[in-house]
């Protein structure tokens, strides 16, 4: 497309679609310009939503969405498409919805470890870190146990549970993990029915003596509910030497039972 040079000795060629709406002259008279003798240069369309206005044309060559650009001189103009560097203020991310390559130039990283791979640690976080020794949950990190559970407190989060190396009740003992890791399910089993409606059984993740967000829930009712493996609030992280504990909260009354926890995850190599 180029513009007509009103009052230069060139023709003015109208868009047919104009033409024919307007019911205009296939060559109306130039648009003179100031001191070629036709008096001053008139303000005139260029175009609005039906087409180009009188005084301008186009030519072969174009394609749709070119738009007119000021040259690299400053002294001429063109028309073509626009590339990504001559927009102003407006950044690659701020329209960057599309496709593209994950270990392309749009992505960059800093601080990393290299062998680490990227993991999901919840539903909406990730984050780096080295390769498990195992790709699925199978590894027990430590088991707790509890006698009779009809005797937990109702109160915080309860009372901290026994391990195998736990020898009474002033003898609780942590598990310490050699490695880091990731704390991934907590499996619960009774060897009978935790109680009735509202006689749940509530067990807690304790990371070197503060509660962490992952915990197991025994709700009672009905039925016979005995075990319960679907923990909320994980996967928990821990470094080498973190102490994992496990706590036990009864709500209501709960039935005289023993009780069994398992904690799973993956050990980083």
């Amino acid at each position: 497309m180029r513009f007509g040079r009103p009052g230069f000795g060139k023709a003015q060629k109208l868009a047919p679609a104009r033409q024919e709406q307007e019911g205009k002259p296939t060559t109306p008279g130039p648009v003179t310009s100031p001191g070629s003798g036709g008096g001053d240069l008139e303000p005139h369309e260029i175009a609005d939503g039906s087409g180009l206005g009188d005084h301008h044309f186009i030519e072969s060559g174009l394609s749709q969405g070119d738009v007119l650009q000021v040259n690299a001189a400053g002294d001429d103009a063109f028309f073509g498409g626009l590339d990504h560097s001559f927009l102003d203020n407006v950044l690659p991310n701020q329209h960057h919805n599309q496709a593209h390559v994950i270990d392309g130039a749009d992505h960059t990283a800093a601080g990393l470890t290299a062998g680490h791979v990227m993991v999901a640690l919840s539903a909406t976080t990730f984050g780096f870190r080295a390769l498990s020794s195992t790709a699925t949950a199978g590894c027990i990190l430590g088991a707790w146990a509890k006698n009779d559970i009809s005797g937990l407190s109702n109160s915080g989060n309860g009372d901290e549970l026994f391990n195998s190396w736990s020898k009474g009740a002033n003898d609780l003992m942590s598990q310490v993990m050699p490695v880091s890791g990731v704390v991934t399910h907590i499996t619960l089993f009774l060897d009978g029915d935790v109680g009735g409606s509202g006689d749940n059984l509530t067990i807690t993740l304790f990371k070197n003596g503060s509660a962490t967000a992952m915990t197991l829930v025994l709700t009672g009712g009905a039925g016979t509910e005995y075990k319960a493996y679907a923990a909320s609030g994980g996967p928990i992280t821990f470094a080498a030497g973190d102490e994992l504990t496990i706590y036990g909260k009864r709500t209501g009354t709960l039935s005289v039972r023993k009780a069994t926890i398992n904690v799973f995850g993956l050990l980083d190599t």
